[in-house]
């Protein structure tokens, strides 16, 4: 269900960094309409429909879809972006990352990081 973990994304993030908005990247005609509509009512959500980014992976297929989040690089009209998954909860502030004196900043995205909670790509813990 989309739509319930997008509601709980915004509000951890209302809740934590209030006033910083939440830009849902979504492929045009991925969502129901009423999902749709029911996201972009969400408070402080801003929803940014994209053309399908599909790269098949004969390995894993459903990785073909994660090329999605390559469309980040198009949204120019940001200063700053820092990328989510849908089913992610933030637990305290964020501006911090928008500080970092890097033009850009990653993570190791992988279930390991449960046995490193003290690593960051960036050297930050």
């Amino acid at each position: 269900n989309y739509l319930g973990v997008a509601q709980a994304l915004a509000c951890s993030l209302r809740l934590t960094n209030p006033g910083l908005p939440l830009v849902v990247i979504t492929v045009e005609g991925d969502l129901s309409p009423e999902t749709l509509v029911a996201v972009e009512a969400i408070p402080n959500v801003l929803v940014h429909p994209v053309p399908d980014l599909y790269f098949p992976n004969d390995n894993t297929p459903r990785f073909g879809l994660n090329w999605i989040k390559l469309r980040g690089w198009e949204m120019t009209q940001y200063d700053a972006l820092l990328m989510l998954d849908a089913d992610m909860t933030v637990e305290g502030d964020l501006r911090w990352m928008f500080d970092l004196p890097t033009d850009f900043a990653t993570v190791l995205d992988t279930d390991k990081m449960r046995a490193w909670p003290k690593f960051s790509a960036y050297g930050i813990a």
